[in-house]
Order: C-alpha cells, then sequence, then structure tokens
C-alpha cells in the first residue's frame, strides 16, 4: 500500500483497476461525511481548480455551486439568505 499526494491509502487494487491515485477520494471514515446534501460554494476564478472540487464533492453528496469572486460570493450568499426567509 502507498499514500498519494492527499495521504489516502493507495491500495495495490487501486492501482491494478487503473484508478486514478492522485485524485482524492471521500473514504467512510471522512469527517465530513454528515454533510451530505450541504451546499457549498467555490470561490476561485481559476475553472480547472473549481471542476476538480466539483468532481470531488459532487459524487460525495454535497451540492456544489461556484462563483468567481468574492463580491459574486456575497451576492450569491445574499440570494441565499432571502430564499432561505421565503421559506420559513
Amino acid at each position: 500500500m502507498t499514500m498519494n499526494r492527499f495521504t489516502n491509502p493507495v491500495t495495490s487494487a487501486d492501482q491494478e483497476s487503473g484508478g486514478d491515485s492522485s485524485r482524492m477520494h471521500i473514504g467512510t471514515n471522512h469527517p465530513g461525511l454528515g454533510l451530505k446534501n450541504r451546499k457549498i460554494l467555490i470561490v476561485a476564478d481559476d475553472r480547472s481548480k473549481v471542476l476538480y472540487l466539483s468532481d470531488i464533492l459532487s459524487p460525495a453528496g454535497y451540492q456544489v455551486a461556484d462563483v468567481n469572486s468574492g463580491a459574486a460570493a456575497l451576492d450569491h450568499y445574499a440570494q441565499l439568505e432571502q430564499i432561505g426567509r421565503a421559506h420559513v
């Protein structure tokens, strides 16, 4: 067994199956598992990083949105607050 760059164990089965050992896998002991179906806002101007994070988080059950600036993040958050108040 080896460790990938995210210090997750990479087993020989992963290597034999052609698994991508450079990708982070969220295992069953991950502390964020209780947050499934939660919303995550990614704020980044580098589209490749947004796509990379989305590819990891979406299959793990997170609802992912993204914006490319701090100002856009504040606007997005304000919209979510208004929606939340409308449902109360």
